[in-house]
């Protein structure tokens, strides 16, 4: 097996993660396996968790997530440690334990802020958005969504920034604004395809 270096495969594994191709993954966590150093040792199980979790098994996936987020701990990798507790926290929202997700995405959050990371900032303030949007706290949903969609802007992330303009959408649906849940979802829709996203189209359209 040709064994890529551990950049090489955070690139992989961002790139399949996109598209959620699990067995390419699958893959890259085998080989992050092969190279055994803590680090990639812990990326193995942080990329499993992500495999599972696509292919539904969310018990799986919470199980490698907390692997993972034990080894990055024992290595002080604050921005791993963010990301993996916002994996958990969308493994959590997925199986409905809101209140286990949200303590994940407050952790997240605040190694964020404290990182400057503007991109995992609005992808957890977007995250707090569905957990309040599923609980019925439709207001704070807005609240967090609006600010995910701020950060996103001012990063130039138009894909990030027009999933949270449908989920905006949502919320306002929610609400019974329908004319304004309309505006966002036409706006969310004609950036997805203007960058050509087929699968973000048809999710939008749904709507």
């Amino acid at each position: 097996m040709n064994i890529r270096t551990i950049d090489e495969l955070k690139t992989a594994v961002e790139q399949a993660g996109s598209v959620e191709d699990a067995d390419a993954l699958e893959q890259c966590a085998q080989e992050y396996e092969a190279i055994a150093t803590l680090e990639s040792l812990a990326m193995a199980a942080q990329t499993r968790g992500s495999v599972e979790r696509i292919r539904g098994n969310m018990r799986a996936s919470i199980e490698h997530d907390l692997r993972a987020l034990e080894m990055f701990s024992a290595n002080g990798d604050k921005q791993r440690i963010a990301a993996v507790c916002a994996n958990l926290s969308i493994t959590e929202i997925k199986t409905g334990n809101y209140a286990d997700a949200m303590e994940y995405l407050q952790r997240a959050l605040a190694l964020y802020k404290e990182l400057r990371d503007l991109a995992g900032e609005a992808n957890a303030y977007h995250l707090l958005g569905s957990v309040h949007y599923n609980t019925g706290e439709l207001a704070i949903a807005l609240q967090h969504y609006q600010r995910s969609m701020a950060l996103r802007e001012k990063r130039g992330d138009s894909r990030g920034a027009a999933i949270t303009l449908s989920n905006i959408g949502g919320v306002y649906d929610g609400i019974g604004n329908y004319p304004q849940a309309l505006e966002k979802f036409h706006q969310a829709l004609a950036i997805m395809q203007e960058l050509g996203d087929r699968k973000e189209v048809a999710r939008i359209t749904g709507n």
